[in-house]
């Protein structure tokens, strides 16, 4: 039974960090929060702390990002590159 429920809350935590990466991602290239800092938008997301966005960005992207326009960047070429 233990391992059922640390299975289930792994994978809560799983589909939460999805969703608020997905949100973030969608944010960030939406022009209607151009006006927003990183900062706003992890905040908007879930995030109490930017570091804590970060991190869970890089953990999901695979990169650190510093700029606005470097994690723009990445998610264009990652979302396009994708495409068939």
């Amino acid at each position: 039974m233990q391992r059922y429920k640390k299975s289930k809350t792994t994978l809560e935590n799983q589909l939460k960090l999805e969703s608020r990466m997905q949100w973030a991602a969608a944010a960030l290239l939406d022009p209607k929060f151009n006006a927003n800092t990183i900062d706003a938008i992890g905040n908007k997301a879930g995030y109490q702390s930017k570091s804590a966005f970060y991190k869970a960005f890089k953990e999901h992207h695979g990169k650190h990002h510093r700029s606005t326009s470097k994690i723009i960047n990445n998610l264009l070429y990652s979302t396009y590159s994708s495409l068939p």
